[in-house]
């Protein structure tokens, strides 16, 4: 899951953009942002379609938003990411088969193992 943080009190549809992108690029398989003061009402209608459009991924026998959204508030109340836990590792591919990185960043390339079922 690839995560970003925003502690503006006005972030943007570019942000949840940006994450679609990670998404569509297949760099994650979800995505998450966590934002310091909850959106607006017509904010929060806005993230709630745009998110909506990125899909689910399905494992184990459920379905988790590929795009979700907590509130630092949220998070101290005990809130979390809905992702799959540890007994969710029935995926049949890895999560990241290989991730090309920028030269400047001095690794060429990083591959990752399958998950155990």
């Amino acid at each position: 899951m690839a995560v970003e943080v925003k502690g503006d009190r006005n972030v943007g549809t570019s942000v949840l953009r940006e994450l679609r992108g990670i998404l569509d690029e297949d760099r994650a398989l979800m995505t998450g942002l966590i934002v310091l003061h909850a959106p607006g009402k017509r904010q929060a209608a806005n993230f709630g379609s745009y998110m909506g459009q990125a899909g689910t991924l399905q494992t184990g026998g459920r379905h988790y938003d590929g795009m979700q959204l907590l509130t630092v508030q949220e998070i101290l109340d005990g809130n979390r990411f809905d992702t799959p836990d540890a007994s969710g590792r029935g995926l049949a591919e890895p999560v990241i088969s290989e991730l090309k990185l920028p030269p400047e960043e001095g690794i060429k390339h990083l591959t990752c193992s399958p998950l155990i079922k």
